[in-house]
């Protein structure tokens, strides 16, 4: 009897264990969470036809699924974002209430929300004669602030620089034009370009105003003492031998190249004056004084280098592109260098004042020193691919007695001819008159190393012209 009770009861343990272990081979399946939108919105809400409204959705999934969107409209069309959590919406040309509504999917179930945009009249602001860009003598300038909307323009306007000042600073207007003035003050600014913002902020948007001015770097000159130093050297090419020494009076040197704005100047001076003309055949347009080409104007060099011509000639004026205007002035001729000096009452520097101001009374093998220059120092080996303002490299790269960009930059016009040293500046080689090459100095913004040292010469016929062909002048002291 017992050992059939426990026959029983062991029959009874096996069925239980059995089927506990069935029921744990299926656990229940998991139950999917819908995905659960926190929130929606439009902004703006309120717009005007054919406007735009950004739309955002936030939405968030208990069970870490990826969610899908999908946005629809009953009225005016998305631009982006159909099937993102943010989108834009472009108003129609019809006054009315919008619904915009998302779907949201996570794969198994889906969820949806709507935001309404009311497309109705509004003011709409619209700025005219902007940016505002003062040449190097305008103080001041004015823009418009105009109302294409349906509804009075509230508006502000607020300098976002402190050289700039504006009358009025607000207003409002329904169809009318509202002008204001904008002065700017110069004073305390060193030479360069600068630029700052003018913010309108209205009921009818908001909208940054670039205001741009330059300011011109002031010529000076510098006077060189009386001296002797040596010229030419024994490690570069065979016109710089032999070395010797050279002996020279005082005179005055330009601290800077000649540049764009400065040239621009003369040529409008010479121009008013009919003392030049323009010869617009060919490739190009060109300035003549005396039948003597001073500069010649190309849409864009010859040269595959891809450098704009900066100035240029409109409207019977000499102008200077945006920016350049304290830049060197290239493209010019040894004829047009010469006709600017004695303009002023000035001349080209001999090539052995060049020299001496490039050099000092010491055997400085660069302007800079005897270290070879490096991107510091000036512009060179096309490190930049275009001329740079003048001085922008001083004091450090200045030459001891203070001459800026006598390395680099632009190559230097001087009075010389090309004559075999020792120099000798009776033997003819001054004589403004006479045929042949002129020595050009100082290597340009497109030259290698080699060109920069204070004894590097080489030479180019005065009619000759290119895209780093600049100069300098200099000023006898009696």
């Amino acid at each position: 009897m017992i050992r059939y009770l426990t026959k029983i009861l062991l029959f009874h343990f096996l069925i239980t264990v059995v089927g506990c272990e069935k029921e744990n081979s299926n656990p229940t399946k998991p139950v999917n969470h819908i995905p659960e939108i926190v929130s929606i919105s439009a902004s703006p809400s309120a717009i005007g036809k054919n406007q735009k409204s950004r739309l955002s959705v936030v939405a968030i999934d208990e069970d870490g699924d990826a969610l899908q969107y999908n946005w629809s409209t009953t009225g005016g069309v998305f631009l982006d974002g159909t099937e993102s959590k943010l989108a834009t919406w472009k108003a129609p040309d019809v006054l009315g209430s919008y619904e915009c509504k998302v779907v949201i999917s996570d794969g198994v179930d889906t969820t949806a929300a709507m935001v309404n945009i009311d497309v109705v009249e509004v003011a709409i602001l619209k700025i005219a004669d902007e940016p505002l860009d003062f040449s190097y003598d305008l103080t001041s300038g004015k823009f418009l602030i105009e109302n294409s909307g349906k509804v009075d323009l509230h508006w502000k306007v607020i300098p976002k620089a402190h050289w700039i000042k504006v009358e009025p600073g607000e207003g409002s207007t329904n169809t009318e034009i509202d002008e204001v003035e904008v002065a700017i003050d110069r004073k305390g600014f060193a030479a360069g370009e600068y630029n700052g913002l003018i913010g309108v902020e209205s009921n009818g948007g908001n909208i940054d105003i670039l205001v741009t001015f330059t300011t011109l770097i002031t010529p000076e000159m510098v006077l060189i003492p009386a001296g002797e130093f040596t010229m030419g050297s024994n490690s570069g090419y065979q016109n710089e031998l032999p070395i010797h020494k050279v002996s020279l009076d005082a005179y005055w040197i330009d601290k800077y190249e000649v540049t764009n704005q400065e040239y621009v100047d003369f040529l409008n001076a010479l121009y008013e004056n009919g003392e030049i003309n323009i010869d617009v055949s060919g490739d190009g347009y060109a300035a003549y004084k005396d039948g003597k080409q001073l500069i010649k104007f190309f849409s864009r060099v010859l040269t595959n280098r891809g450098i704009d011509c900066v100035i240029n000639f409109d409207e019977n004026n000499f102008i200077a592109e945006r920016g350049t205007e304290n830049y060197p002035v290239c493209f010019v001729t040894w004829y047009g260098a010469l006709a600017f000096a004695e303009h002023f009452n000035k001349r080209l520097p001999t090539e052995a004042e060049w020299e001496y101001a490039a050099r000092g009374v010491g055997d400085r093998k660069y302007p800079c020193g005897n270290l070879e220059p490096t991107q510091f120092d000036c512009n060179y080996t096309m490190n930049i691919g275009h001329p740079l303002m003048v001085g922008l490299y001083s004091p450090l790269g200045d030459s001891p007695f203070g001459c800026a960009d006598m390395a680099g930059n632009a190559w230097e016009w001087c009075s010389s001819l090309l004559k075999d040293y020792p120099y000798d500046s009776q033997d003819g080689r001054e004589n403004l008159s006479a045929e042949g090459c002129r020595i050009v100095r100082g290597g340009g913004w497109d030259s290698l190393t080699q060109s920069l040292r204070c004894a590097a010469r080489t030479c180019f016929y005065p009619a000759d012209q290119y895209p780093s062909y600049g100069f300098r002048c200099a000023k006898s002291t009696d």
